[in-house]
């Protein structure tokens, strides 16, 4: 499950892989009640945030791919940023640009999930790994994730609130 992206940054101690779990699981319970509880009002003004940025660093451009998800327990909804991109020009697929969900993001820019590592074991197939944006609600900044070995960071993050954090 884990194989290549383990193997970039060493093995991690059992003891300390329980604390991680557990920290995430309760940040990730955290994150998901604080999600739920935005407003249809505020999550579609945050989501029209989220795009207008998103524009800025993704220009649209003539045989571009790019990989968009569909949204999941009320993730930003991108379906229409999507479609105008798609509808100029853009393939939507998984190769050079990925658009990744938030659930919460630390500092360093590894990204806390829903929890599968569906993610994760996908971008760790490719070498070199293609640029990753990830995409988030206001709230889900975080200090840390305490980021294990198969985590792939993201490039840039990018928040409803319009800032944008590139990865150092």
């Amino acid at each position: 499950m884990h194989g290549t992206s383990a193997d970039r940054r060493g093995p991690v101690d059992p003891i300390s892989l329980q604390d991680v779990d557990r920290f995430r699981m309760a940040k990730r319970a955290r994150l998901l009640k604080a999600r739920r509880q935005l407003s249809v009002q505020k999550r579609s003004e945050e989501t029209k945030n989220l795009i207008t940025k998103l524009e800025t660093l993704v220009a649209l451009q003539q045989s571009m791919t790019i990989a968009v998800y569909l949204p999941n327990r009320g993730e930003p909804d991108l379906r229409d940023w999507r479609a105008k991109m798609h509808a100029a020009g853009t393939a939507i697929l998984l190769s050079d640009v990925v658009i990744s969900p938030l659930l919460g993001i630390g500092e360093a820019c590894f990204r806390l999930g829903n929890g599968g590592g569906y993610y994760n074991r996908t971008l760790a197939q490719f070498d070199p790994l293609p640029k990753v944006i990830g995409v988030g609600f206001s709230n889900c900044l975080i200090p840390t994730v305490f980021p294990i070995p198969w985590d792939v960071p993201m490039a840039r993050v990018v928040l409803s609130v319009g800032s944008v954090r590139d990865r150092l």
